[in-house]
């Protein structure tokens, strides 16, 4: 029988082995890349590339979408406001996500300069 993880009384989802799992990867993680690696393992970690808030609050796409098929799925969160981080969260959370998972140390250019969410965690 598999560990159980208990979020709170109202959900209960089987613990993730973490013992492999796929990065975050810009422009190679996106949906269509997930499903296909689940194909290939029912057990593996998959992460979304990395989103930024401003993209889910603001953007016209649906930048938290994912098939069901990819659980266990996390999704990785990019942005500096810790308000619009928590709200991010919630909705990633709402939405089925396995994991929220917090960038805090992307190589990228564009995040460094603009995201800084390593910056955060200070509050």
């Amino acid at each position: 029988m598999p560990d159980i993880k208990v979020l709170n009384e109202n959900c209960v989802r089987p613990a993730i082995d973490r013992r492999f799992s796929v990065a975050p990867m810009l422009d190679w993680t996106d949906r269509h890349c997930r499903y296909f690696l689940r194909l290939l393992s029912k057990h593996t970690l998959l992460y979304t590339e990395m989103v930024t808030t401003g993209a889910i609050i603001y953007g016209k796409g649906d930048y938290l979408g994912f098939n069901t098929e990819e659980h266990p799925v996390a999704v990785q969160l990019g942005g500096s406001d810790p308000a619009d981080m928590a709200r991010c969260a919630v909705l990633s959370q709402e939405r089925g996500y396995d994991e929220v998972n917090i960038n805090v140390g992307c190589p990228s250019a564009v995040s460094y300069t603009h995201l800084r969410a390593h910056e955060t965690l200070r509050y």
